[in-house]
């Protein structure tokens, strides 16, 4: 897996962790734009990968 997606796979790891971490925060604070942006970019390198 790390062979074939390499870059974007460490990329997703972040994105997963940023979310998970500032995620919580953010939701707790009413902020829905971040949880929004932090979604479309996994969704993104998802689709790189997917499709």
């Amino acid at each position: 897996m790390i062979a074939q997606h390499g870059k974007d796979l460490g990329t997703f790891y972040y994105w997963l962790r940023v979310t998970n971490i500032r995620g919580t925060q953010a939701y707790r604070d009413g902020n829905t734009e971040f949880i929004r942006e932090a979604a479309l970019a996994l969704h993104n390198v998802f689709s790189r990968h997917v499709g």
